[in-house]
């Protein structure tokens, strides 16, 4: 059995997460009652506010941003603090998605390459809000050399750049993690 840090299991334990928010919100999103019939329960007049509303609990935006935030930016510092193998966690994947999905409305930065980074940057800032169709509009900026960027993303976009997230994640664990009982 591989050694998994406190970090790595964090991680492991987001993605699992990530996927069950994934399938709860199917279940919503078809009424279904086992999760329809709950959220009324938990959430009494504001799940009902919510459902006249069509906005789902588990296949919105906050539970997105939740996501993003746990199997991006933690592991962002994690690498940054020189913790566990995070180095190895090779997001090139989710750049791409990253990269093709954003309708960039604003780059000032040298680099254009960097979607994800600036995507990263604007999460870890809190640098978000939605734009009137419901899609993610990200804002990264640089005040000391007046560097600004910001992109729209769509709900569907947002949830292929989770998936590919969650694709970059399982590698890690097939190739680092178990890699350590070789």
């Amino acid at each position: 059995m591989p050694n998994i840090t406190p970090e790595e299991s964090f991680l492991i334990q987001a993605n699992a997460l990530a996927e069950c928010y994934v399938h709860l919100g199917e279940l919503e999103a078809r009424k279904d009652p086992l999760i329809f019939n709950n959220i009324d329960r938990i959430y009494g007049p504001t799940g009902k506010m919510m459902a006249a509303q069509d906005k789902l609990v588990f296949q919105g935006q906050g539970a997105l941003i939740s996501v993003f935030y746990t199997l991006l930016v933690l592991p962002y510092e994690w690498e940054k603090k020189k913790i566990g193998d995070f180095n190895k966690l090779d997001l090139s994947g989710p750049e791409n998605v990253a990269s093709a999905k954003a309708m960039v409305t604003t780059d000032t930065y040298p680099n254009t390459d960097q979607a994800l980074r600036h995507f990263r940057n604007a999460l870890s800032h809190g640098r978000i809000d939605w734009s009137a169709n419901g899609g993610l509009v990200i804002k990264d900026r640089d005040a000391r050399n007046g560097y600004s960027y910001t992109a729209d993303y769509s709900m569907m976009d947002l949830g292929k750049l989770a998936q590919s997230l969650s694709v970059a994640i399982q590698n890690y664990i097939q190739t680092v993690i178990m890699g350590r009982q070789a």
